[in-house]
């Protein structure tokens, strides 16, 4: 894309294996070469690809146990109106031996 008479790339900075790969193929008029750079961040896309499927699985099971508790309390046969006892009257606290 472009003419590239009249360019002239003075020095780059580039590493040893790719110095030795230009030097194999230098004085080659009719070769195009690219240098693409290394993606030397892989490791934190890495975990952050792991960090965000740890926080998937996470809400897949909490789903599941919240879900899980309330189908056991739904199931749970309930009368509606019995009332718990919290404690004792009056009259059977006096009736107790002192």
């Amino acid at each position: 894309a472009g003419n590239s008479a009249g360019i002239r790339i003075y020095g780059i900075f580039i590493s040893k294996a790719s110095g030795e790969m230009l030097k194999k193929y230098a004085g080659i008029i009719d070769m195009e070469l690219w240098i693409i750079p290394t993606f030397e961040n892989s490791a934190w896309s890495i975990m952050a690809i792991s960090f965000i499927s740890l926080l998937a699985i996470s809400a897949v099971i909490a789903i599941c146990f919240f879900v899980r508790r309330h189908r056991i309390r739904r199931d749970r046969p309930q009368v509606p109106y019995v009332r718990e006892a919290h404690g004792m009257s009056g009259r059977l606290v006096k009736a107790l031996p002192s």
